[in-house]
């Protein structure tokens, strides 16, 4: 169970300042889907939710190396994926990268409200398989878990 002083910190826009993007797994006109770290080295996949004029969304959702691999073998259905992660942050930025607003939802959550049933795809949809991710920065994902 998360403490209160970590939730806090997850919902603050500060912890998804920075981050390091690791991989770009989907890219059409923009990275679409990506894997990243966070400042404190938590290992996330921001998936592409929707964009007007002045912001984009995301949702980040903690992630770990076998997650990873299930999406990216098409072993698990893009819904699943959400659905086995629990938890994830709607965020909000700006153009230049500030973050305007992060929210966190529970699974449940996401499945009961339908502006965020719209970002998810339906159930039979799986990433479409890949030749090669875009490697963005090299890391040691053994250290990840």
């Amino acid at each position: 169970m998360i403490n209160d002083s970590l939730k806090k910190l997850l919902n603050s826009a500060d912890y998804f300042d920075n981050i390091r993007i690791l991989e770009i797994i989907d890219y059409y006109d923009g990275p679409k889907i990506f894997t990243f770290l966070t400042q404190s080295n938590d290992y996330f996949l921001a998936y592409f939710c929707d964009n007007s004029e002045e912001c984009i969304w995301w949702l980040y959702v903690p992630i770990n190396k076998y997650l990873l691999k299930k999406i990216k073998e098409n072993k698990i259905t893009i819904k699943s994926f959400f659905e086995l992660s629990h938890v994830s942050y709607l965020v909000k930025k700006k153009y230049d990268g500030t973050i305007v607003e992060t929210k966190e939802y529970l699974y449940d959550e996401i499945m009961q409200s339908d502006e965020l049933m719209d970002y998810i795809p339906n159930d039979d949809v799986y990433l479409d398989k890949l030749e090669e991710g875009i490697i963005i920065k090299t890391v040691n994902l053994n250290a990840l878990s």
